[in-house]
């Protein structure tokens, strides 16, 4: 299947990242933000905590939106390198979002929705499930504060920094431009303040 074929590819990774100082700056603090206690390691409960319990933990939704939004991160953090019951130094964790930068472009280009499209999906649906309605900075803030991570005024440097065309309105598909460009490429200028992390 198409998780054993991407285990198999050893040398798939994205150079020109691994490389950049600004991609290098994203990572080391996204890593800081999931490593929860702090002790150099991160583990996928790590991960998923901030990302499925915490922003779910005091909304009003299904067991099945829960779930899809379940599913959705574990697959990314396995095509990320985590292991269950297994911990990752940052080094991993750049080389692991490298490979999966290279796997993720390949997919973009032609055509196909890539793993953070189906995040970004499954993470507007816990607020809307209509396909064209942006959601505005309250909406959001709901599940941003829901992460114990985000202050009010970094909730709203996170919005600004994903409301691309400044209508006061953030639909999925800035979304997912936004969260490819932080995840996947050099780029920190555009994308300074979201998961209220200042770049610089």
């Amino acid at each position: 299947n198409e998780y054993k074929s991407y285990l198999s590819m050893e040398d798939e990774l994205n150079f020109n990242l691994l490389t950049s100082p600004g991609w290098n700056q994203k990572l080391e603090k996204v890593f800081r933000l999931h490593d929860a206690n702090k002790d150099g390691l991160l583990t996928m409960d790590e991960f998923l905590n901030i990302h499925v319990r915490q922003q779910t933990n005091a909304l009003a939704v299904s067991d099945d939106l829960k779930y899809k939004l379940a599913i959705t991160m574990a697959s990314f953090a396995c095509y990320a390198g985590f292991m269950p019951d297994s911990k990752m130094t940052l080094k991993q964790f750049k080389m692991g979002i490298a490979k999966l930068a290279s796997h993720e472009e390949i997919k973009r280009k032609s055509g196909a929705k890539t793993l953070l499209d189906h995040w970004t999906d499954a993470y507007f649906d816990l607020i809307d499930q209509r396909e064209d309605a942006g959601l505005t900075l309250e909406q959001l803030s709901v599940l941003w504060r829901n992460t114990g991570i985000t202050t009010k005024d970094s909730a709203k440097k996170t919005f600004e920094a994903v409301d691309i065309d400044g209508d006061g309105r953030v639909t999925r598909d800035e979304m997912k431009k936004r969260n490819h460009m932080f995840w996947y490429t050099e780029n920190i200028k555009d994308v300074s303040g979201l998961y209220g992390i200042t770049l610089e």
